[in-house]
């Protein structure tokens, strides 16, 4: 009976992992903390207004301080951040993401960088990151 428990549970374990990581993928490509982004773009206080309307190097400086303020973002739907935000500028896996470059690569030897607002099954953001868009090293 104890084994019979025991393998109940082990399969309840893998089928609950598996459908956990079906609706929560690792993030694809080189990411950064906010932190690492403060020292490479600065930290200008994000607000939606202000980054909507900024440069690509505005919204670089921007984007540590929107990292730190991410959890009052997340859970709203993928058409407000469009809404919010402006029009999306970069690209990851599909348009379906919401994504604004943050450094472009004008050679081959340049990193490309943007924010990338990861969705759920749902279409709301569930978390926030800075991923390498490219790199041609």
């Amino acid at each position: 009976m104890k084994k019979v428990l025991l393998g109940i549970s082990l399969l309840t374990l893998l089928i609950s992992t598996f459908i956990y990581s079906l609706s929560h993928p690792p993030v694809r490509g080189d990411t950064m903390s906010a932190e690492l982004v403060k020292g490479k773009w600065g930290a200008v206080d994000f607000t939606p207004n202000a980054f909507k309307s900024a440069s690509i190097e505005v919204r670089a400086s921007m984007a540590s301080s929107l990292i730190k303020k991410k959890k009052e973002l997340i859970g709203l739907p993928r058409a407000e951040i469009r809404q919010m935000l402006a029009e999306f500028s970069g690209h990851y896996i599909s348009g379906l993401y919401p994504t604004y470059l943050i450094q472009e690569a004008k050679t081959q030897a340049e990193e490309a960088w943007q924010i990338v607002f990861l969705i759920d099954v749902d279409g709301k953001i569930r978390d926030i990151v800075i991923q390498k868009n490219c790199c041609y090293n």
